[in-house]
């Protein structure tokens, strides 16, 4: 499997790897520069070598992955008898230097609702390397003429993320349409959407978090719905109300935008040692 295959194949399957090239080689190696090889937490796709430099390097790029490495890292190692090595003695008699490269994981959030303070953070959350996902049961806040994808102007029209637009007359269906890890954001127009996307969300096995815009009155409302519905206090506390950053208090829908976008890329951070690409 080519070295891109691997990579995209992993990209896909949210699984966070190390590229590993032989940068620079000085002397006998038993690859020349530019040789690859790929490392997840459980495969290698390609070789650099083999012996003690791909078996050193194998363990330097999960000790990468474990501690969540979003840095490249250079490795020298000697290829002599002389040397002190691990896993075995290689005497081709150079000296490589390889390049470690991360490659984390892609973030992945849902915006539920694509009114006023929808739109605002889809804008905000486009200008970031992850995969957005946006859904409303309304076809018409998700016309490309008002979004701006598909090379129409508007908001999205410069966007950094990969959009992915889901018109669910059904709005918590489309939970089963997008990644495990995904962060949703529930913001509808209507109060019974709102409480059956989060109904659904807490039943959806690998949402990464859940939050719900609205006052203390409408979470007190939902939360003694959500117990009718079976939801204990521990599934509960899953539920992030209100959203966005408390030392941010405007509600102006830009406003609200940024605070929530803010306290969505702290959540990223902290989710997992290993997260973007």
């Amino acid at each position: 499997m080519d070295w891109l295959d691997a990579v995209r194949r992993l990209r896909d399957a949210r699984t966070p790897a190390v590229i590993v090239t032989l940068a620079m080689v000085r002397g006998h190696a038993p690859r020349n520069g530019g040789a690859k090889m790929v490392v997840s937490p459980g495969d290698v796709s390609g070789t650099i070598g083999g012996g003690n430099l791909e078996a050193t390097a194998i363990a330097r790029a999960r000790e990468m992955l474990a501690a969540g490495s979003a840095e490249p890292d250079l490795l020298t190692i000697a290829l002599s008898d002389k040397a002190t090595t691990e896993y075995g003695v290689q005497c081709c008699g150079g000296e490589v230097t390889l390049m470690l490269e991360p490659v984390r994981v892609v973030p992945s959030i849902a915006v539920f609702g694509l009114g006023h303070v929808g739109l605002e953070l889809a804008r905000v959350l486009s200008r970031q390397h992850l995969d957005l996902h946006l859904v409303d049961s309304r076809e018409a806040m998700l016309e490309p003429s008002r979004l701006g994808v598909d090379g129409a102007a508007g908001p999205l029209a410069d966007a950094v993320a990969s959009i992915h637009v889901h018109h669910a007359p059904v709005p918590e269906a489309a939970l089963r349409d997008v990644p495990a890890g995904t962060h949703v954001l529930v913001m509808t127009h209507d109060h019974a959407e709102d409480l059956a996307i989060v109904d659904q969300a807490l039943r959806t096995e690998g949402i990464a978090s859940i939050g719900l815009i609205g006052s203390r009155s409408k979470w007190a409302r939902f939360r003694g719905r959500l117990r009718d519905a079976g939801h204990d206090d521990t599934a509960l506390a899953r539920v992030i109300t209100p959203i966005g950053l408390p030392e941010i208090t405007g509600k102006q829908p830009a406003t609200i935008a940024v605070s929530v976008a803010a306290r969505m890329l702290q959540l990223i951070e902290e989710a997992a040692p290993v997260s973007t690409a």
